[in-house]
């Protein structure tokens, strides 16, 4: 499964979605202004 990163909510972000749920590609999405990344 992908994992989609992003930090707003702009239109490329949303352009990117809209490709992959008419593509059907399973992903993940982690807001990181409120998720920030760690180390995993």
């Amino acid at each position: 499964m992908l994992k989609f990163y992003y930090n707003a909510n702009t239109p490329s972000k949303r352009k990117a979605l809209k490709w992959l749920d008419d593509n059907e590609i399973q992903y993940e999405t982690r807001n990181i202004n409120f998720k920030p990344l760690d180390e995993e």
